[in-house]
């Protein structure tokens, strides 16, 4: 992840840009990394529009009334290898 946030900030440098500003450039394209990256930033399938997995799993065990985690998930992929 700091690899990856290093890389950013040195790609948003290019830019010209005041430093304020590219911290702010790069937080969004960390946010975009996790997004596509980690499982619990995902938007969550059932609700497309909706809440990403994290906060769907934390509203689910709102309303069980118990804590909720994630202990495994199995990845499908569709179509060609």
């Amino acid at each position: 992840v700091a690899a990856e946030r290093a890389l950013l900030l040195e790609q948003a440098s290019s830019s010209g840009k005041p430093p304020e500003i590219l911290e702010k450039m790069v937080d969004g394209r960390m946010k975009k990394f996790y997004a596509e990256n980690t499982l619990m930033h995902q938007t969550h399938l059932v609700e497309p529009d909706g809440p990403v997995v994290s906060k769907a799993l934390e509203e689910a065990g709102k309303r069980l009334g118990l804590p909720l985690s994630v202990e495994g998930f199995v990845l499908y992929q569709a179509g060609d290898e």
